[in-house]
This record gives C-alpha cells, sequence and structure tokens, in this order.
C-alpha cells in the first residue's frame, strides 16, 4: 500500500472537490461536545469534518437534545469558530399527543419542511430513525422533491436489542417500525461494508427491496492527532474492553475469557508455589542452606483490565457493571480490573496508550465498529472477532493475527494471552483512512450533481399530474367525498362547516355523497341540503338511509360512490383546503388500498343557531347562513400507519377519515365485521385492512379539524379504557379470518401485549 497522506495534505487534496459553499445537514444522536463516546458520535463528526475541508457549508442538527444528553452552548460557539454550524436540537414545534417516537419524528419533520429549500442534501443515521414522516411525504410527492435524503447504516435498534435479548417495549417496537420505514422509503442508502448491506435485504430484518441500491462507503475518521503507522512489533502488558458493556459487544464473551486466563495464572502461580514449598522442605531435610530466591513468598504481576464503556443492562436483574464488580472480586489478587463508564473517546485512547493496554473486541456482530477503526488509526493493539463488516476492515495479511472466532471464550483467551506474551504486529487496514475521506467527498459531490441535473424538472408536488387523472376517469370525478350525517347527534352548523370547507378545496373534481339515517323521516331535510350546497360541487348526492349505526351508514356510502377513491369523512369535522388533493396524490404516487392522515385537535365553541325548516341558515358561502363555530388549536393527533405489532393494543393506524381505493373497500366487506357492532369502527376498519393485506399509507400531515367532544373520545381516554374494549372484538376478527390472517393476528397480539406490558 501507498503510503498515508498527512492531514495537510489530505485538506489540499479535498479542496479540489471545491464544494463551491454548498449547504449539507448531517442529523444525528452523537456528535463532538454533545455526548461522550459511540461510533456515531465518532462517524458524524469526522464526516462534518472532512466535508468542511471540501468546501462545502455544513450544518449539524443534534437530534438528543432534551433527552439527558445537551451540547453545550460553548459547544456551539467552538463548532462556529472551526466553521461547523451545530444546532443543539430539533427546535419545538406544533404540540402533539405524547408518543416520542413520533413525536420527534413529527417535529423533525416540520422543521425539516421549513428548511429544504436550505438544505438540499441531508444525512441521517439509520439507528431509531427519526426520518419517517419526512420519507413519507417525499415518497408522496408532497415535500422534498429537490432533496437528497442519505440514510447512512450505521446500526439499527433491531438488531441492537435482538443481540442483547431485550423484549421489547411499545416504544422500542414504534423505533422498529420507524427503522423499516425509512429504508422501505428510502432513495439513497449507504452502507459501510458489505455485511451489513447484506443483512438489510436478509428476511427478518428490514426486507430492504433487493431493487433498492445500496451504496458501499467505508467509514471515516477525522481527528487532530495524526495516523499512527507503527512499524515495529507491540507488546501490551494488559487488557482493555473498549466499547459498550452489552452482550452485542461480547461483555459476557470476554469476562469467560478473562475467567479462564485467570484460572490459568491462578493454576501457575499455586505451582510455583508449591515448588518453592517442596525445595524448602527438601533443603531441609538434607540440611543444605535454602537459596535466596526460595527463602521469599512468590509473587506475580497482576494482570490490569480496564473496562472503557457506557454501562447497560444484561437483564431486568443485573447491570454490566454489577456483573464486572462480582468478577473482578473473586479473581482478585491475580487479576486487577478498573472500570470508567463515563469517560469519552480521546479519554479512553489516553488511558489505553498510556497503560500498554491490548484493546479487545469480542463482538458478537457489528457493522463497522469504530474501535477497530480508532486502534488501527492511533496505532494500538487489538484483536477481534471474525464477524460482521470487521473482516472488511483489515488486509488480508492482518486477518488471522488480529480477528478470532466470535462468541468463542477459549479461543479468545488463547489469543490475548498469546499476544501478551509474544506481541503483536500493527494492523494494516484495508483502505487509508484519507481514501475513503475523498471518496465521501466526491460521493456528496456527484449527489450535488445529480440534483442539478434534475433541477428545473420536478415540481415542489411532483409524480402525478392530478388534472390527467381527472380526465382519464370517465365523468371527470375520480374522487367521492363521502359523509355520514348521524340524526340523533346532528348538528346542521357542523355538516354546513364541513361542507364550505370541501367546497372550496383545492382539488375540486369529485362528487360528495351525504347519507343520512333515519330513514325516511327526513326527507325535507335532505332535499333543503341539496338546494343550498347543489351548486358548490359537480355532483351532489343526498341519501336518507335505513340503516342506523354508523359502520353500515359508511358502507351505505360507499355503496353509492361512483369515484375510483373515496374520501371517508365525519360530518363534524372540518377538512383543510388541500386535503383531497393531498389524498389524492399520495394515493396516485404510492398506489395504496388506504390512505390515513394526521389530524388537528380543536377545542371549539360551537354556534348556537340551528337550521330552520326551510334552510335558511344552510347556505352554500361563507358569509351567508349564520355564524361559524369558534376553533381553538389544542394538538396534533399522531398515527404511523400500518403498524400491527402496536396497533392492537393501540390504535396508531390512523382516525376515522380515511382515503380508499371503492373496489378495495368493497373488497374486503367495508367496515362491518360479522357478529361485532364495534364501539370504534375506525380502528375495527384498520384492523381489518392490516389483516387482510390491504397497502396502508399515511400522509405525515394534519388534514383537517377534529372536535374535541366527547369525554368518552378514544383519543381523550387516558385510562387506557377506551383501548382495551377493542380487544373484545378480537375473538370476532380472528373467527371471521383466513388461517393465515388468523397466523398473523396471534404474532400481532403476542407483541402487543408484551409491548403494553413492558416486558
Amino acid at each position: 500500500m501507498q503510503d498515508p497522506l498527512t492531514r495537510e495534505q489530505l485538506k489540499k487534496k479535498l479542496a479540489k472537490i471545491k464544494g463551491a459553499g454548498r449547504n449539507v445537514m448531517l442529523m444525528t444522536a452523537g456528535f463532538d461536545g454533545c455526548t461522550r463516546m459511540g461510533g456515531i458520535k465518532t462517524a458524524f463528526t469526522s464526516l462534518a469534518y472532512t466535508l468542511r475541508d471540501a468546501g462545502y457549508n455544513v450544518t449539524v442538527l443534534y437530534l438528543n437534545a432534551g433527552l439527558g444528553m445537551n451540547c453545550r452552548g460553548s459547544n456551539v460557539v467552538r463548532m462556529r469558530q472551526e466553521g461547523i454550524t451545530l444546532v443543539p436540537g430539533v427546535p419545538g414545534g406544533r404540540k402533539t399527543n405524547d408518543i416520542r417516537p413520533l413525536m420527534l419524528s413529527f417535529h423533525l419533520y416540520e422543521y425539516l419542511k421549513s428548511v429544504q429549500d436550505t438544505y438540499p442534501i441531508i444525512i441521517s443515521h439509520d439507528f431509531e430513525s427519526k426520518l419517517m414522516y419526512v420519507l413519507l411525504a417525499q415518497q408522496q410527492g408532497l415535500q422534498f422533491q429537490h432533496n437528497k435524503i442519505i440514510v447512512w447504516g450505521h446500526s439499527h435498534r433491531r438488531f441492537v436489542d435482538k443481540m442483547n435479548q431485550r423484549w421489547p417495549h411499545r416504544e422500542t417496537m414504534l423505533a422498529y417500525f420507524l427503522e423499516q420505514e425509512t429504508y422501505r422509503l428510502a432513495r439513497n442508502t449507504v452502507s459501510p461494508s458489505v455485511w451489513y448491506q447484506n443483512k438489510l435485504y436478509e428476511q427478518g430484518y428490514y426486507n430492504l427491496d433487493p431493487n433498492t441500491e445500496v451504496d458501499i462507503l467505508q467509514n471515516i475518521i477525522y481527528t487532530q492527532n495524526p495516523y499512527v503507522q507503527e512499524k515495529e512489533i507491540l507488546h501490551p502488558a494488559g487488557l482493555a474492553f473498549f466499547s459498550r458493556l452489552d452482550k452485542l459487544k461480547g461483555i459476557r464473551v470476554f469476562m469467560d475469557a478473562i475467567d479462564i486466563i485467570y484460572n490459568q495464572r491462578k493454576t501457575a502461580f499455586e505451582a510455583k508455589r508449591q515448588a518453592i514449598t517442596a525445595a524448602k522442605r527438601e533443603a531441609k531435610q538434607s540440611g543444605a542452606t535454602v537459596p535466596a530466591a526460595l527463602r521469599a513468598a512468590p509473587s506475580e504481576e497482576p494482570l490490569d483490565v480496564l473496562f472503557l464503556g457506557v454501562d447497560s443492562d444484561l437483564s431486568k436483574m443485573e447491570r454490566s457493571s454489577t456483573m464486572i464488580y462480582n468478577r473482578c472480586r473473586r479473581w482478585s489478587p491475580h487479576v486487577w480490573c478498573y472500570l470508567n463508564h463515563t469517560m469519552d473517546t480521546q479519554s479512553a485512547i489516553e488511558e489505553i496508550t498510556s497503560s500498554k493496554s491490548l484493546i479487545v473486541l469480542p463482538t458478537l456482530a457489528d457493522t463497522f465498529p469504530y474501535s477497530v477503526l480508532e486502534s488501527i488509526y492511533h496505532g494500538l493493539p487489538f484483536v477481534a472477532s471474525r464477524i460482521g463488516g470487521i473482516p472488511e476492515m483489515l488486509h488480508p495479511v492482518s486477518q488471522e493475527e488480529h480477528l478470532f472466532e466470535a462468541g468463542n471464550a477459549e479461543a479468545l483467551a488463547a489469543k490475548m494471552s498469546n499476544v501478551l506474551n509474544r506481541g503483536i504486529e500493527p494492523a494494516v487496514p484495508a483502505y487509508h483512512f484519507h481514501d475513503t475521506a475523498l471518496q465521501w467527498a466526491k460521493y456528496i459531490k456527484k449527489q450535488f450533481k445529480s440534483l442539478d441535473d434534475e433541477k428545473g424538472t420536478k415540481p415542489v408536488r411532483s409524480l402525478v399530474n392530478l388534472s390527467t387523472l381527472s380526465a382519464l376517469h370517465m365523468d371527470g370525478l375520480p374522487v367521492t367525498v363521502g359523509i355520514t350525517h348521524m340524526l340523533e347527534r346532528r348538528s346542521e352548523t357542523y355538516l354546513r362547516e364541513c361542507l364550505l370547507a370541501f367546497a372550496n378545496q383545492t382539488y375540486m373534481d369529485f362528487e360528495v355523497v351525504i347519507a343520512i339515517n333515519g330513514g325516511d323521516q327526513d326527507k325535507e331535510y335532505a332535499k333543503v341540503i341539496g338546494e343550498h350546497f347543489g351548486t358548490a360541487f359537480k355532483r351532489l348526492s343526498v341519501f336518507n338511509s335505513p340503516v342506523v349505526n354508523i359502520d353500515e351508514l359508511r358502507n351505505f356510502v360507499v355503496e353509492k360512490a361512483q369515484g375510483d377513491y373515496v374520501l371517508m369523512f365525519d360530518d363534524d369535522d372540518v377538512p383543510y383546503a388541500d386535503m383531497v388533493e393531498s389524498m389524492l396524490r399520495a394515493a396516485s404516487n404510492t398506489d395504496a388500498d388506504v390512505i390515513a392522515c394526521l389530524s388537528a385537535h380543536h377545542r371549539f365553541t360551537p354556534a348556537s343557531t340551528r337550521i330552520a325548516t326551510d334552510g335558511s341558515l344552510m347556505d352554500g358561502v361563507a358569509d351567508k347562513g349564520g355564524p361559524l363555530s369558534t376553533w381553538q388549536y389544542d394538538h396534533i393527533a399522531l398515527a404511523a400507519g400500518n403498524v400491527p405489532s402496536v396497533g392492537f393494543t393501540q390504535n396508531l393506524f390512523g382516525q376515522a377519515a380515511f382515503f380508499a381505493k371503492t373496489a378495495k373497500f368493497r373488497e374486503i366487506g367495508g367496515i362491518t365485521m360479522a357478529g361485532v357492532k364495534s364501539n370504534f369502527v375506525d380502528w375495527s376498519f384498520w384492523l381489518k385492512a392490516s389483516l387482510r393485506g390491504l397497502h396502508i399509507e399515511l400522509v405525515p400531515e394534519p388534514l383537517y379539524k377534529y372536535r374535541l367532544k366527547s369525554r368518552d373520545s378514544l383519543y381523550n381516554d387516558d385510562s387506557g379504557s377506551g383501548h382495551s374494549r377493542i380487544l373484545k372484538e378480537m375473538e370476532y376478527l380472528y373467527r371471521d379470518e383466513s388461517p393465515e390472517a388468523r397466523a398473523k393476528l396471534l404474532d400481532m397480539l403476542v407483541l402487543g401485549y408484551a409491548a403494553q406490558a413492558g416486558v
């Protein structure tokens, strides 16, 4: 291999990339001055400096502010002085219901939406990704059409929890889902290793579409210290576990290997003691003088072992620090332990260097661990598991000496003992560090060129021409807006406000079908609605239905629908002006069968007037027909879309308003389920649609105003009683479905109950 470049030589080469001051945003849960250690911190700090040297304007958005680790104000100033803008947390957005992974994802979406023109390229890691709402909007043609959003593979949460044998909670299952959706939707993905790329495609993880291209770019390292290229054999005097102290990183394997070494040292020490005792006895019996070397008690230098990593739960009953403490007490005096789980990366490297320790990395699986990269960069001796992406990091000449069989404590003990006795050659990396830095800078330049080539060819809302879609439909009305109107809780003012909002949509090629329950009781009322709003829509149909239940009334609406799609809507809610357009655009770009959206929940003061029999207050214009309700914003109700693992104990699919292919709605039998009259017809419908395998999507925008009225509303119920009632209906769902759907239901219930119980 050629000699590595110095830092100054690399800077000169990077400057030739000519980033020309173009803006790049890095979003990360780890960054210098914000977190102490970790691969994500090193990765994004290194990339920020590299792109800065290549001439780009780099902004780093720190994602974990307010969750225990915060960037110091002085660090923001320091970064600014070094040419990097650090935003120490996602700026607060609108109030939402407190479902943490979704809340953070929504606040990030709202912030990025406001700066999407400023930052053409946005890069974030896959671990606990918050990109779902952003990527949904991009896929649906609603936002981010002129952005490259790059998902940088690190290690996803499901993988980490699986390897650490952790039970999922509701919040972690939502985190899994957000990661899964991130990979499903991402157009630009980078993996640090071929091994991790293949893992993403593997069934049972994130099932990445085989047609999705993943660029392989090894992880990057950039520090103020120069690369140390050792030439001589290294002779470590102790051991250092330099990683997170959990099962995945191999802490149990390491402790078992130390157990073996401890027993070997104890046995050797005991044999030495017995030999000295025997020699003394023999000398005494023969009357000879005891040699000076045998007069003192036997002694040995204890083996020093450092534990430098973040503490972790090994089980519900045991922390890794507790396990280390208990084992180390037993090993004394042959093995001495030193534990520090609050040390930052640089301090840890300095401690390892000064103590001349062998870094031990017995991970059970890893994508591209920075502990290996940092060990090579700083010229430190190390041994690591032959697993995951680690072999890809080393030149073949170094693999035999530095790698051992993963999960094998005996092999690790033998490897460590051999290195302590004989030393180890310096590791040779598969690639020089300056090569990976240049590759990253060129990759970003390529992404900007791709954006430049597309400039002017894509509008902000793209991918489908809705006017063409309307023209293709036989009567020019591809959408039916279906509104159910319940007489027993009828508020004519509510219906008027709802219809006024639909009469002022940005897309108007739709018919309106209103179904009033109660049969022939109120034909005159239906006539009044038709007369006063008939000219506001291209087609308005008002029906008196003989059915009385809300689920059957919705099915009745769909029976009368002539559009390819039906937007189901309650008469007491109010759509925003772009609701129909956004739903149709999302459906056309994704070919979804059913689409949910978010909603803006409002407290309100209702108008006191009622519609006269002659319809004098029911006018199809906003400034006539009496006063409107006064609305007061309360919060955004979040949803996740098709997340069945949690959706059987809490409705996170969506609410009552949905947009569906009319044929698909009819195909699954609509909302009504055999043998059950649901308290929550929207939740029951989403469960049924999920079980039947319908393609469900979510528009990540609040598209309508929801009236907060009933204290018994599912979305106002903090006690959980509303959610638990839906479980009573599982028997009917189970009985009504196919064997395949039943098996899926049981899997979902098990995961849902486990998450609800927090086990």
